[in-house]
C-alpha cells in the first residue's frame, strides 16, 4: 500500500512548488505564498 502524499496546493503556490523544503510552513508562506496572494485582493 503507496504512503499518503499531500499534494494539495493553490494556485498561488504553483511556482513556489517543491521550493525550501526545509523551510518552516509559516515561514515559507509569509516568504512566498502571501504575498502573491496579496495581488489578488482587488479582483
Amino acid at each position: 500500500m503507496p504512503g499518503m502524499v499531500d499534494t494539495h496546493i493553490h494556485a498561488s503556490q504553483y511556482s513556489y512548488a517543491g521550493t525550501a523544503l526545509d523551510m518552516p510552513l509559516l515561514q515559507w508562506l509569509n516568504t512566498y505564498t502571501f504575498p502573491v496572494e496579496s495581488r489578488f485582493k482587488d479582483l
